[in-house]
């Protein structure tokens, strides 16, 4: 079979057309394809984003939550041992100024409470470094005690001995400092909660606000939600007592006028 030149020229020509329109078709076809991958894969990015933040926060709230959930449940435990005990003492004054004092007195000394709380984890702490570093460990697999010179019984020590200074209680002096700042109805229920209420109810605060110490966020709701309670319960005494005061001098009126 013989194909004329200008056959073969036209031949030639359509199959480079048909390749060319093929090869530009696969260019374009590749090209929207890797865009719809491209803008698939963004999207996918910005999901797991999203997905993750909302991971993240859901787990930060629901460990917050946690947190505060045993803090407040810790503060209920409290009231529940203390709380009756503050209010009895409190309702048998009905001066309002008296049992303004009464109350000041409880948060001042329920602070000190706390501070004290703190103060002996510390030295529980410091305590416990001290006793680990006078362990040496030799690489004989046991734990041998470094005893100082200056322990032995026999020591005696040539230095002159200083006069002890007599430390200042910041406790005291706190109270002190408040005290002088209260009227003298304020005084009497001051002094009554300090001597009497206080003493009945602060081993039980004491005690509980040590379990929310090792975690310093439970610790912090505790004390924040403990002193609020105090305080709200003490304003709530108030109310009630002054307004039974009032209802019976209400009665007492009444029957005076019934008698003339």
């Amino acid at each position: 079979m013989q194909i004329s030149r200008n056959e073969l020229t036209q031949e030639i020509m359509l199959r480079k057309h048909v390749r060319q329109v093929i090869e530009n078709m696969t260019k374009e076809w590749i090209s929207e394809t890797k865009s719809v991958i491209v803008e698939s894969k963004k999207k996918e990015t910005t999901l797991r984003k999203i997905v993750k933040n909302i991971i993240s926060k859901t787990l930060l709230e629901a460990s917050d939550k946690t947190k505060q959930d045993v803090a407040i449940s810790l503060v209920r435990d409290t009231l529940l041992a203390v709380v009756k005990i503050i209010k009895a003492d409190q309702s048998k004054f009905t001066d309002p100024e008296v049992q303004d004092g009464f109350i000041k007195y409880c948060l001042l000394a329920l602070q000190n409470d706390f501070e004290e709380n703190h103060g002996e984890e510390g030295e529980n702490d410091i305590e416990k470094e001290i006793v680990l570093q006078e362990f040496l460990d030799d690489g004989d697999e046991n734990l041998d005690i470094k005893i100082k010179a200056s322990d032995h019984a026999m020591f005696i020590n040539d230095e002159e001995v200083e006069e002890e200074v007599e430390e200042v209680d910041p406790k005291e002096t706190k109270e002190e400092e408040l005290f002088l700042t209260l009227s003298d109805a304020e005084k009497v229920g001051f002094r009554y909660s300090k001597e009497t209420t206080w003493p009945k109810v602060t081993k039980q605060i004491k005690r509980i606000h040590k379990m929310a110490l090792p975690d310093p966020e439970i610790a912090a709701t505790y004390e924040e939600w403990l002193t609020k309670n105090i305080e709200l319960h003490g304003e709530n005494t108030k109310e009630e007592s002054t307004f039974e005061s009032g209802g019976e001098e209400v009665e007492v009126e009444a029957e005076e006028e019934l008698v003339m």
